[in-house]
């Protein structure tokens, strides 16, 4: 194989070319494709710089699932002239085994140097290693764009990939999606259940010990599978990762392969399956990716097989899959680190931030923010719903170590870890480099609900390094109305007068809402107290689904003359579950109401829908300097309606539906941002012609 001049293409003129498009981005059906290696097991190529992963002159990679817009071809997957390009989800897995040394790992597109999605795996035992690595993130990816999985190691050797997978899916999202879930959590403190060990032969059996994830839309589970509902059908991202150990020593280890299976006991995996190598002392992360077409009444469950009779544990394991046929932008996000981060370990078996992330991907979302190694909800937009998560880091130890090191990665949604995505990892000694990787489905219920990568050292206080590090979400259902949360809420509002308090609020519409709770404390105390519910005051009823304004209203009257109160406001949907909204400031006075704004808000447009202008009304607690601005739901900026300093109150803009250029804007959904030093604020506008 020889190095491609495609690397050599200009990462400038990447650059330009991306943001180009960034301003031109057309969204149309959702577009998706996949390509695979089942078994590149005879193909051994001495490599010493950056290579595409197949031979160059056998196509390695077989097409698998792809929508019109997409082919696979010479180990590649490329988008047909004219196909308009977008915003995608890009994740690869990759099982190899290679010279001892460092591996490189990440996506081409067009042929320039990898500079996303990378990862680092090292191997470090002839014996002992063949590696999975993987990496999952958002890219723009342009009209005829060429995507290739490439490897380089850090001295010359030789490369043998044995299962690989690479997929792209567009990030849009459909008013109604089915997902489904199963995990293994096979762990608790620093011992293996042995319970659900599995016994091995050189056939494929079904891996036990699943239950559900609980969060399961159209699916079921039952006894170690997953089967779809009668409304299911349609073509689905289908992922699973885990961490297994298994029999043998360093010096025999054993051979071991795990993959997706549909509807059988005797189908085999060909397309979502990777392979790994371990012993009884190695525990090793495993993952896979794919796209398959469901109907009604099919069966998923994760298979495993070993080279001969052998025991393997299952320590954690998940499989995720969701519908994808979207039409409407999807919210996403991501963060990466490119860099070694050392994690210093004070304590073994004690969970410690993963910091030095840095925002990921070139792409925009009105709904999420970056911030201090956090992915943050943005308040009061679309951003609440069910999300599909994934993540990947390579590690080592910062300190000599001789093997055993075990450690724990993590995701935590606000303070609570997801276990089903929690995966775990062991180091031979500190010139080892391991490669992990997790994904799963998260729901997304309030502004708390952040996303923060932790790790923990399970067997001393060794610090650990990370290499390369990316975690990244999109949002996959929504309900009813495109880009909308449950409940629209456009003003939230406080004010104090004769010794009271006066909460108002407006929905712009309502999707399932059982009703509202308030909660209250001093500005100054730590903990809210519910102080009013739907299920004691009917006037805090919501209106089930409606697309119609809604206005509601409360007095505190339980208050004290002289003290600031915070108030948070919730709704709650036909499931329990709730959404929670800003929390407001008020000082209680003995004076008429006033209805200063008590923090940064965007009330509403009116008219909206609207042709050919509407007038969007926002408060301001404090002079500010702010910029009111109108994107599509892809990101793109359309007209800036404000940018500069203003007084504390009420302010209106018009906007007649002209962009930036002064051109009339096409017939569709916007959403109007409005921010200033802190913080910021959406609500959503729609033109008709």
């Amino acid at each position: 194989m020889k190095t491609s001049k495609w690397f050599k293409m200009s990462p400038k003129l990447m650059l330009g070319l991306a943001l180009l498009f960034m301003t031109t981005i057309s969204l149309q059906a959702q577009n998706y494709a996949f390509m695979y290696i089942a078994d590149g097991s005879s193909a051994s190529t001495s490599l010493n710089d950056w290579h595409v992963v197949g031979s160059s002159t056998d196509a390695d990679f077989v097409e698998g699932k792809v929508s019109p817009d997409w082919g696979c071809t010479s180990n590649s997957l490329v988008a047909d002239p004219g196909s308009g390009g977008g915003n995608y989800l890009v994740s690869y897995s990759l099982s190899f085994s290679g010279a001892l040394t460092t591996w490189d790992v990440g996506i081409s597109v067009n042929g320039g140097t990898p500079s996303e999605l990378l990862g680092k795996r090292t191997i470090s035992s002839v014996n002992k290693d063949a590696g999975n690595i993987s990496g999952s993130g958002h890219m723009v990816l342009l009209d005829a764009a060429v995507i290739t999985l490439c490897v380089k190691p850090t001295v010359a050797g030789t490369f043998t990939p044995i299962q690989a997978q690479v997929v792209l899916v567009e990030l849009t999202e459909n008013t109604t999606n089915y997902y489904g879930g199963m995990q293994i959590r096979n762990f608790i403190g620093t011992v293996e259940d042995p319970i659900d060990v599995q016994s091995l032969s050189s056939a494929y059996t079904t891996v036990t010990g699943f239950i559900t994830s609980g969060e399961l839309n159209e699916w079921n589970y039952a006894s170690n599978q997953l089967t779809a509902g009668s409304n299911s059908a349609g073509t689905y991202l289908v992922s699973f990762s885990a961490s297994i150990n298994g029999e043998g020593n360093v010096n025999s280890p054993r051979n071991y392969t795990v993959g997706i299976v549909k509807n059988g006991s005797s189908a085999v995996p060909t397309q979502i399956v990777a392979n790994r190598i371990t012993d009884e002392f190695d525990n090793g992360n495993i993952k896979a990716c794919g796209i398959i077409s469901i109907i009604p009444d099919d069966i998923i469950s994760l298979e495993a097989k070993a080279g001969s009779n052998n025991e393997l544990t299952f320590v954690y394991a998940s499989v995720s899959l969701q519908r994808i046929s979207g039409t409407t932008a999807s919210p996403y996000k991501s963060m990466e680190i490119t860099a070694n981060q050392i994690v210093s370990i004070g304590t073994a078996s004690t969970w410690t931030e993963v910091g030095t992330f840095a925002e990921g991907s070139p792409l925009s979302s009105p709904y999420w923010n970056f911030s201090s190694n956090v992915l943050n909800p943005i308040s009061g937009t679309a951003s609440a719903g069910m999300y599909r998560l994934d993540y990947s880091l390579s590690v080592n130890s910062a300190s000599a170590g001789t093997g055993k090191e075990y450690f724990l990665v993590g995701i935590f949604v606000g303070s609570n870890e997801h276990p089903e995505l929690t995966n775990k990892r062991q180091l031979s000694g500190s010139g080892d480099i391991g490669a992990v990787g997790g994904n799963g489905i998260v729901n997304i219920a309030s502004v708390d609900s952040t996303i923060v990568m932790k790790i923990q050292n399970l067997s001393n206080t060794n610090n650990l390094t990370v290499k390369t590090a990316n975690v990244s979400l999109h949002r996959i259902v929504i309900g009813p109305h495109d880009t909308s949360l449950p409940v629209e809420l456009s003003k939230w509002s406080a004010s104090s007068g004769r010794g009271d308090v006066k909460l108002e609020w407006t929905t712009e519409s309502e999707v399932e809402n059982q009703g509202f709770i308030i909660e209250r404390k001093l500005s100054d105390a730590s903990e809210f107290r519910q102080i009013a519910s739907y299920t004691t005051d009917e006037t805090l009823n919501g209106q089930g689904s409606t697309s119609q304004r809604s206005q509601y209203e409360f007095i505190d009257a339980d208050v004290q003359v002289g003290q600031r109160y915070d108030y948070r406001l919730s709704d709650v949907d036909y499931k329990g579950k709730i959404a929670l909204h800003d929390i407001i400031s008020v000082v209680v006075s003995q004076e008429e109401h006033t209805q200063q704004p008590v923090s940064l808000s965007l009330m509403h447009a009116y008219p909206n829908p609207f042709n050919p202008a509407t007038t969007i009304e926002y408060g301001l607690s404090q002079a500010s300097f702010v910029n009111l601005t109108i994107y599509d739901v892809g990101g793109n900026e359309i007209a800036r309606l404000f940018q500069g300093s203003q007084e504390a109150g009420w302010h209106t803009a018009v906007w007649n539906g002209l962009n930036n250029q002064g051109q009339p804007i096409p017939t569709g959904v916007y959403l109007a941002h409005l921010e200033d030093q802190s913080n910021s604020k959406v609500i959503k506008i729609s033109y008709l012609k």
